[in-house]
């Protein structure tokens, strides 16, 4: 009876951080508003979570690894509440943004060490595999809820309560690691790479910061491609920083490997799809349908009950087709659900939306499970929990990307679109606000502008999507083995040595 219980509470906590890499979705506009944020800044608000996040993920593993997993899981969750309660009142978007990558601070350290404490406790690769596409769904379930309890708590709340729900879901955690949890940890592990973890970092934040500020300064500015040129020489030199260190945070020789190359690329595409697509969908639910936050969030859970069924469902299905198949079919059908939402017309209804949002969900839980089950069983059980590190800050850096670039398309395109009336710069967020002070007639005629705008950016940039998860569809059919293998010791210390 522990082990499900077990389970239960890692899928909890693991279930609080990626719920909020989305919650805040259905709160953007209202956040906007109150405090007088641009689209660019507020794309700060969500990315500051999961850059952060991303970047740390392989530190917090091999942290967990060296001071005890569990250990390092409540310290984490204690910091996710707390974090938490500051972002709830914070009253200036600077503050905010600060406490979002604080959060992401606590948040890298619960996916590795729940995916550590799992595959320590599951040895059998049959059960594991199945305890895997529950950890799975409960990753999925919460990106895709995020919109809903975002809109259920708006109704009742302001935007602050997005935050308050983490505390009390935080606690019930904390206690179950405590009464669950069995401490383990590896004594052998390696010191922390800080050289590694700040390049990573920065080179991150460069890179993003230049893509998410780029609509505003201009593609071809200064700013923009010298923040380009710089994050990628800072990447280069983390790369290789990593092949000289005795001890670096990203060991590049895994990517040797074919099948732990291509699920993390798989990975990485799947999370830029899934996130791009919900940011997108819940801006347009409000900003075009005209949804209010909690009917928008209402409105996204075709996705999230897609991913429910679909992810355990997944398991069943990669036994019989294969991983292989399993994963290239997921990521076709969010090829499919990207370039159906990319193309849906200003006026069309939600029944329009419903026809991308359910193979969102179902690709992604079809992708997911089977990719993780493969770099699992793939490598060595000491190797584990660095590999998982690093498919999952794979995962995190394709959700960042993902609002990040299909943000900045949208924007940039939206933006040029608006009307601009005297007096006032109307972006995205600020025109409703604008359009309450104005003549009904002047009202109207900005709204429609605006339903306009955002259809015309979101086009592009869900096009973009489809096409990032069609490289992902064509990497699995080409490259990725049909059938794995689990790695052993000797074969690994073989493989490290060629």
């Amino acid at each position: 009876m522990q082990r499900p219980l077990m389970l239960a509470v890692l899928s909890i906590s693991l279930l609080l951080s990626a719920l909020d890499t989305t919650v805040l979705n259905v709160a953007l506009p209202n956040i906007g508003s109150h405090l007088n944020a641009s689209p660019h800044q507020l794309q700060w608000v969500v990315d500051a979570y999961v850059l952060v996040y991303g970047s740390l993920l392989l530190s917090a593993g091999r942290f967990a690894d060296r001071f005890g997993r569990r250990r390092i899981m409540i310290a984490g969750l204690v910091l996710f509440a707390g974090a938490s309660g500051f972002a709830a009142f914070s009253h200036c978007l600077p503050v905010l943004i600060a406490m979002r990558a604080v959060m992401g601070i606590a948040g890298a350290t619960l996916t590795p060490t729940t995916l550590a404490i799992l595959r320590d406790q599951y040895r059998d690769p049959r059960v594991r595999s199945t305890a895997i596409a529950i950890w799975s769904a409960a990753l999925g379930l919460g990106v895709a809820i995020g919109p809903l309890v975002g809109g259920v708590l708006l109704a009742h709340f302001w935007w602050g309560s997005a935050f308050l729900i983490n505390i009390p879901v935080a606690a019930i955690a904390i206690v179950g690691a405590l009464v669950f949890v069995p401490e383990s940890s590896d004594p052998g592990a390696p010191p922390l790479d800080l050289g590694g973890m700040c390049l990573s970092l920065g080179g991150l934040a460069l890179t993003l910061g230049a893509v998410i500020e780029a609509p505003q300064a201009g593609w071809t500015s200064t700013q923009t491609l010298a923040g380009l040129v710089l994050g990628g020489l800072v990447l280069l030199t983390f790369a290789y920083h990593e092949t000289r260190s005795s001890h670096p945070m990203l060991e590049l020789n895994l990517y040797r490997r074919r099948d732990f190359a291509i699920t993390s690329l798989v990975s990485l595409t799947s999370f830029f799809a899934v996130f791009a697509v919900l940011y997108v969908a819940t801006l347009y639910l409000q900003l075009v349908s005209g949804y209010s936050p909690l009917a928008a969030g209402i409105r996204i859970l075709p996705a999230a009950a897609t991913i429910i069924v679909s992810a355990p469902l997944s398991d069943l299905v990669s036994r019989r087709i294969g991983s292989k198949t399993t994963a290239a079919l997921g990521m076709t059908m969010l090829a499919f659900g990207s370039a159906w939402l990319a193309f849906t017309p200003t006026s069309s209804g939600y029944g329009y939306t419903v026809v991308a949002l359910a193979p969102i969900g179902v690709g992604f839980g079809f992708a997911l499970a089977p990719i993780v089950d493969r770099v699992l069983s793939s490598l060595p059980t000491e190797r584990a929990a660095v590999g998982s590190a690093a498919n999952s800050t794979a995962q995190q850096v394709g959700g960042a990307l993902g609002v990040a670039i299909v943000g900045s398309v949208l924007a940039t395109v939206a933006d040029h679109r608006l009307a601009t009336l005297p007096g006032h710069r109307v972006t995205m967020t600020t025109a409703r606000a604008v359009s309450a002070h104005l003549d009904p007639s002047y009202r109207s005629g900005l709204l429609s502008n605006l339903r306009d705008a955002f259809t015309a950016g979101m086009h592009p940039a869900l096009a973009v999507t489809a096409s990032v998860c069609l490289i992902g569809v064509v990497a699995i059919l080409a490259y990725l083995p049909p059938n794995f293998t689990v790695v052993t010791e000797d074969e690994d210390a073989e493989a490290s040595s060629e």
